[in-house]
């Protein structure tokens, strides 16, 4: 949500990019519940609550935002460090598909 304060192309097509991105992720998440033992009415209910707490959170933070202009220069490369911090993350552990041959793993770009 924080690609509209731009209010340009580039913020439009962020939210887009964010948007589509969250389809398979809440998907993997109501998964990721169901298999971990959750009924369909709990993993449902799981999943709308931290759902509506994002959207709580984002209007919150977009009036916050408003109210100090200078937090939009803390909180915008803060997130982005954050979104880094977990990709590099995860392509650090990665692990072969097939442990004969190491650099033919396509999670190791191999």
């Amino acid at each position: 949500m924080l690609g509209l304060f731009w209010g340009s192309f580039l913020g439009w097509t962020t939210t887009l990019a964010i948007a589509l991105h969250e389809i398979p992720q809440e998907i993997g998440d109501f998964a990721v519940l169901v298999f971990s033992g959750f009924n369909l009415k709990k993993a449902l209910l799981a999943n709308f609550a931290t759902a509506l707490l994002a959207l709580l959170g984002a209007i919150f933070g977009y009036f916050l935002i408003n109210k100090i202009a200078v937090l939009e220069q803390i909180i915008l490369p803060f997130a982005a460090g954050g979104c880094l911090y977990f990709k590099i993350g995860e392509n650090h552990g990665c692990k072969p598909v097939d442990e004969t041959d190491i650099n033919s793993s396509p999670a190791c770009g191999g």
